[in-house]
C-alpha cells in the first residue's frame, strides 16, 4: 500500500467548497484526462457514485467511485473500484478553506504487481496536484465568473458532387460528425426531417477529454443545416453548414462559434480555442470532401 497527501487553500468558505465536492460528477472530472458518466447522487452523499474513465501509462482504465463516508463540512471518503481510497478533508482558514486530499493506494490487479503499482502512484502525484488546482479554479471562478473563452471561425470548400448528394450525406449526423478526424461518435439518433437528429461525441483539446451531445436544430433541404452542442458539453458550439451550387459541384460553407464551458487550472484553453475551432472546421470539410468524392 502506498500513501500520499496533498493540500491547497481555496478562497471560499468551507460550505461552498464542500457543496462542490459533494457532487462526484463535478469533483471527479477535475482529475486530468478523466471522463465521468452515470453519476448517481444521494441526498446525504453516502452512496453517491459515478463511472470514470482515464488513460495512464498508455492503458485505458475505467472503474467506479463511491462515497463511503460523508461528514458535512468536514470530510468525504471515496473508494474506487480500482483500489484507491481518497479522503478529502475540509477546514476553515481565515475565511478560506484548507482542502487536504489523502490517498491510500492498493491496486487490485494481480498482473500489475507492486513495482508498477508504486510507479503508477508516483505518476499520480502530479495528477492529484492538478486535480486540487482545478477544484480551486472552479470554485473560485464560480465566485467571480469570467466570460468563458470563445472563438468564431468560418471555412469553405468545394466538393465535386451535386448539392443533393452532398446535402444527403451531411443530413446524416452520424456520417457528418464522424468526418471530423479527432472525434468519435455514438448513440446516433436520426429523425425523418432531420431536425432533432442527434449523437454523442467525444473529442480532445490540449490532452483534455471533452464529450457531449450534438443536435440538428434547423434543416433546410439542400440549403442549410444548423447544429449545436447540447448544454453541459465541455466545449459548446453553434455551427451552420450552407450548401450552394458551384461550377457543377457544391460549395459548402461552415461558420459559427465555439466556447469552453469549463475551467481547468493551468490550461490556457482560451489561447488555443480559436486555432482548434478553425482547424476542426478545415479538417471536417476536407474529410467530408474526401468521403463524398471517393464514393463517386
Amino acid at each position: 500500500m502506498a500513501k500520499m497527501s496533498r493540500a491547497t487553500t481555496i478562497e471560499a468558505p468551507v460550505a461552498e467548497v464542500f457543496e462542490f465536492a459533494k457532487d462526484v460528477g463535478k469533483l471527479w472530472v477535475c482529475f486530468p484526462d478523466c471522463a465521468v458518466r452515470d453519476v448517481d447522487l444521494t441526498p446525504d452523499g453516502v452512496g453517491t457514485s459515478a463511472e470514470w474513465f482515464e488513460k495512464l501509462l498508455g492503458l485505458h482504465l475505467k472503474g467506479r467511485v463511491e462515497y463511503t463516508e460523508v461528514v458535512p463540512g468536514e470530510r468525504i471518503v471515496a473508494r474506487s473500484s480500482m483500489g484507491p481510497v481518497w479522503t478529502f478533508t475540509f477546514a476553515p482558514q481565515d475565511g478560506a478553506t484548507s482542502l487536504t486530499l489523502d490517498c491510500e493506494w492498493t491496486l487490485d490487479v494481480p498482473v500489475v504487481g507492486v513495482p508498477v503499482e508504486e510507479l503508477m502512484f508516483k505518476l499520480s502525484g502530479g495528477d492529484i496536484e492538478r486535480m486540487l488546482a482545478t477544484v480551486k479554479a472552479r470554485v473560485e471562478g464560480a465566485r467571480t465568473p469570467a466570460a468563458p473563452p470563445s472563438a468564431r471561425a468560418a471555412q469553405s470548400i468545394t466538393i465535386d458532387a451535386p448539392v443533393e448528394k452532398v446535402f444527403g450525406f451531411a443530413r446524416d449526423i452520424g456520417k457528418l460528425w464522424s468526418a471530423h478526424p479527432n472525434m468519435a461518435v455514438r448513440e446516433v439518433h436520426s429523425t425523418p426531417d432531420g431536425v432533432g437528429s442527434s449523437a454523442q461525441w467525444f473529442g480532445g483539446l490540449l490532452g483534455l477529454h471533452f464529450e457531449g451531445h450534438v443536435e440538428y436544430v434547423e434543416v433546410v433541404p439542400d440549403e442549410r443545416i444548423v447544429v449545436r452542442s447540447t448544454p453541459g458539453a465541455g466545449i459548446e458550439f453553434l455551427w451552420t453548414f450552407t450548401f450552394a451550387p458551384a461550377d457543377g459541384g457544391t460549395e459548402v460553407k461552415l461558420e459559427g462559434t465555439s466556447h469552453v464551458a469549463v475551467l481547468v487550472a493551468d490550461v490556457p484553453l482560451g489561447d488555443h480555442l480559436p486555432k482548434w475551432t478553425e482547424s476542426s472546421m478545415q479538417q471536417m470539410l476536407a474529410h467530408l470532401k474526401a468521403r463524398i468524392e471517393r464514393a463517386g
